[in-house]
């Protein structure tokens, strides 16, 4: 499986096409937010640590979801300070008072030991190199029986969304887009459970997410989609040129089309785990 750099620059590059494709504050209504937030198990009084949060989820939805504890709080922290800006404005668009950000990498945790009760990572520890050490490090910031919870990509043959936008890329400018394999460096069921497991978490547990996300046609989950993968290759694109390529996405798209929506196959893997002395 190819490596995919997990430097400042590289994503401080995409994080541009997040930044165009913000538009709402409010915390995602998916499938896969919503069960980091139901995995964690949030107490009244419980300090969260978000790792790898990009441009605030889960962050946001779990800053949403303690509003109603008044000790409750979560530190989101990201490689890159552009997507924690990203995040940053929309908890403040919100007035969520409970959430700070730190930029920081997950191999190198700028916090005590014992510091934190829960550490969720949605869709980031596939990336980094040394992926045991990222996990040694979330077990030492946690408190003795602190919980973790990652959320990675499943199987690329599982996630078709991933091939077909790649496809639409290349029938419109006539050029290769690679896959970027390395999303799915943790798509082996077990492959998660084993890292935390050497890492020392005990109690792991592993299972499989699925859903399908229902997207209308014309929806602007396509282009953002394009916009966040391949930011440098669209920022010139005009209104007709985009339009010519969103109507080669949806065709491309087509096999998962049902009316007037798409029926998008999604899955990853979640691992749950507590902290050992």
């Amino acid at each position: 499986m190819e490596e995919e750099p997990n430097t400042v620059n590289h994503w401080k590059t995409r994080s541009s096409g997040w930044t165009q494709t913000i538009s709402d504050a409010q915390p995602l209504d998916d499938v896969f937010s919503k069960t980091l937030v139901d995995a964690l198990e949030i107490l009244p009084s419980d300090r969260i640590l978000d790792l790898a949060a990009g441009t605030g989820e889960p962050s946001i939805s779990i800053a949403n979801s303690i509003q109603k504890y008044k000790k409750a709080s979560i530190i989101a922290t990201d490689l890159t300070i552009e997507m924690l800006e990203i995040a940053k404005k929309r908890a403040d668009l919100l007035e969520f008072s409970n959430i700070n950000f730190t930029v920081s990498q997950m191999e190198a945790l700028p916090f005590r030991s014992n510091s934190f009760d829960k550490a969720v990572c949605r869709m980031g520890l596939m990336f980094p190199a040394d992926k045991i050490a990222c996990a040694r490090e979330a077990q030492r910031v946690l408190k003795i029986e602190g919980v973790a919870a990652y959320l990675c990509w499943g199987k690329l043959e599982a996630n078709p969304a991933f091939e077909l936008f790649a496809e639409a890329m290349r029938k419109y400018f006539k050029r290769d887009f690679p896959l970027r394999l390395v999303r799915h460096s943790l798509g082996e069921p077990g492959a998660l459970a084993t890292i935390m497991r050497n890492a020392n978490f005990g109690s792991v547990d592993e299972r499989i997410v699925n859903y399908e996300r229902v997207v209308k046609v014309n929806d602007p989950y396509f282009k953002h989609s394009i916009s966040r993968t391949w930011p440098a290759a669209v920022e010139s694109l005009d209104d007709e040129e985009w339009g010519d390529l969103l109507k080669y996405t949806q065709e491309v798209f087509s096999k998962y089309r049902s009316g007037d929506k798409f029926l998008v196959p999604n899955s990853a893997n979640l691992a749950i785990g507590s902290a050992t002395l």
